[in-house]
């Protein structure tokens, strides 16, 4: 096998079962070279056969500055921006701590964010769960690196997956890069199978099992590794783009967006050969001919060297006069921007972006393949219930390996995610904001609808909750700067003669301030707080009262406000 020490796979076609799934793994594998930039070849073909032979030849010089799928791509897979909140309904306040910060230390979201680019330009990604010598692990698996199969009760979960993978193994005495499968299979769930193998050709079961070698042992029947709730489990966990689907694979719907992004760059690389070679005026000699004129490179170029201070010299060949002529240049380039830039517009609209959801830029005759932050929110809320169910998997499956592998004694299912919206701009906050004021004051909606348009995932309750939390630190605040200002007015400080034996300094006025505050944001009764201020500072009633004003009259302790 070629280059297997390459670390570029994406540049190799892996040995797989089942060489009718072929065409799918390809058209996968093309995808994730243009997401990954690896498309140089895909661009070489798709010139040949947009070109003839000889101006392909001509054009030299590959664009792949523009392209088209991995800008939409990047801007649609934004949904693990920031970590999404883990939660169980079971799980007391902080009983996840330690397993969050065991997904945190495995980078699970990093790893889920380049799988959710990778379901989004490929439509189909796989993240691997394991457990080694250092905790948890989380690994991307493309769809072009695996073969699978389904049961017909869930002909969207695979059943069995073979997954190729390059492995440095010991062979006569010499290290060598082998292609080898990972076979698991929980079809029988009394008999679920984990094995590395050999191949051998497209059959699985004909390959070498080096389990012992590679693995250590065997890890199948009762050995199998990977159980929730006690259920044999696949360690893999497929992501799709859309839910709904009836089988495990749907590769290549929208697949104009690659026929668009090929053809695009195509166009590119002849615009600028045509600035390169066509954008200057073409001149001629009739009759004559230039001294000095030097032959340059296989081609027999001729070139004159010149500038704005030299003089050209020419020799009539025929005695007679000689004429100088001058073309118009062969392109436009400018015109010809302008084309190449419609057709890629036209073939966003058709992959169903409506010109308003673009970002113009500033030119009036060009334009950015940027979203509005509206529209990828849009998006983004519609594929939310496929990544969240296969998030709640991996959350399973690493529950359940750290529960075998650990010791600990995390819940197996029933998580719950929180995923953080885009953040609005100005512009969509001042909308937002005027749209709640309207409905406010027409009575059809109120302020708890406003905090769950802000807060998708949120409940009535919470929302509520989320209120009551700002009333209270917004009186608790009110309360505070209340007590600066008795303070203020009401401590006798240095100066005159009777009030010197009861003036207190910077210190005691810093700590006559801490007592005001911990009535006011609900830590001491005020009973409490004036008599701390009568006996620490030797102060009357009547001056402990005065300092203390109104706050903490209607007192609430400060564990009673909650913010859930």
């Amino acid at each position: 096998m070629n280059n297997l020490t390459d670390p570029r796979v994406q540049q190799q076609r892996p040995p797989l079962p089942d060489p009718g799934d072929e065409a799918r793994r390809e058209h996968s594998r093309q995808r994730r070279r243009i997401l990954e930039g690896w498309w140089r070849q895909d661009l070489d073909d798709r010139i040949g056969s947009f070109f003839s032979q000889d101006t392909a030849a001509r054009l030299g010089f590959r664009d792949l500055s523009r392209n088209p799928l991995r800008a939409l791509v990047d801007q649609l897979s934004k949904l693990y921006a920031e970590a999404p909140t883990v939660e169980h309904q079971d799980v007391a306040e902080g009983g996840l701590d330690d397993f969050r910060e065991q997904l945190r230390a495995a980078e699970l979201w990093s790893v889920l964010g380049r799988n959710q680019r990778q379901v989004v330009g490929m439509r189909e990604g796989l993240v691997r769960v394991a457990w080694t010598d250092s905790g948890l692990q989380f690994r991307v698996v493309p769809s072009d690196m695996v073969w699978a199969s389904a049961t017909p009760d869930r002909p969207a979960d695979p059943a069995v997956v073979v997954e190729a993978r390059i492995r440095t193994l010991e062979r006569q005495g010499k290290r060598e890069a082998r292609w080898t499968w990972d076979v698991l299979d929980v079809r029988d769930p009394q008999e679920p199978s984990y094995k590395v193998v050999l191949p051998d050709g497209p059959d699985p079961s004909k390959g070498t099992d080096i389990s012992a070698e590679v693995l250590g042992g065997s890890f199948s029947g009762a050995e199998y590794p990977y159980l929730i709730g006690g259920v044999p489990s696949l360690p893999f966990v497929l992501y799709h783009a859309e839910g709904g689907g009836s089988g495990l694979w749907d590769a290549f719907t929208g697949a104009e967006m690659v026929d668009l992004t090929l053809t695009v760059a195509a166009l590119n690389s002849f615009l600028c050969y045509c600035i390169r070679d066509a954008s200057h005026p073409i001149r001629g000699l009739s009759g004559g001919s230039i001294r000095g004129v030097n032959v340059k490179g296989q081609s027999a170029r001729r070139e004159v060297p010149n500038d704005p201070t030299s003089m050209l010299m020419i020799d009539s060949d025929t005695g007679g006069p000689v004429q100088a002529l001058q073309w118009a240049a062969g392109c436009d380039p400018e015109r010809l921007q302008m084309a190449i830039q419609s057709y890629e517009h036209s073939g966003l609209i058709a992959a169903g972006i409506s010109p308003a959801d673009l970002q113009q830029s500033g030119q009036a005759s060009g334009y950015a393949i940027s979203l509005k932050r509206e529209f990828i929110r849009e998006r983004t809320r519609a594929m939310v219930p496929q990544f969240e169910d296969g998030d709640r998997r991996v959350l399973a499956l690493a529950a359940s390996l750290s529960n075998a592998m650990a010791g600990t004694s995390l819940p197996e299912d029933g998580y719950n995610l929180r995923y953080t919206q885009i953040a609005l701009t100005t512009e969509e906050r001042k909308a937002r904001l005027e749209e709640a004021q309207a409905g406010i004051a027409l009575g059809t909606r109120s302020i708890v609808d406003v905090i769950l348009a802000e807060n998708p995932g949120w409940t009535r309750e919470e929302a509520l909750g989320w209120i009551e939390r700002v009333r209270a630190e917004t009186v608790t605040v009110a309360e505070i700067g209340k007590a600066d200002d008795a303070l203020a007015g009401a401590l006798p400080m240095d100066g005159g003669e009777k009030a010197a034996d009861t003036a207190l300094n910077g210190a005691q006025v810093a700590a006559a301030k801490g007592i005001v505050e911990s009535v006011a944001s609900g830590v001491l009764p005020r009973g409490a707080g004036v008599s701390m201020l009568m006996e620490f500072f030797n102060l009357s009633r009547e001056a402990a009262e005065r300092i203390m004003g109104t706050v903490g009259s209607s007192f609430k302790p400060a564990g009673g406000v909650t913010s859930e």
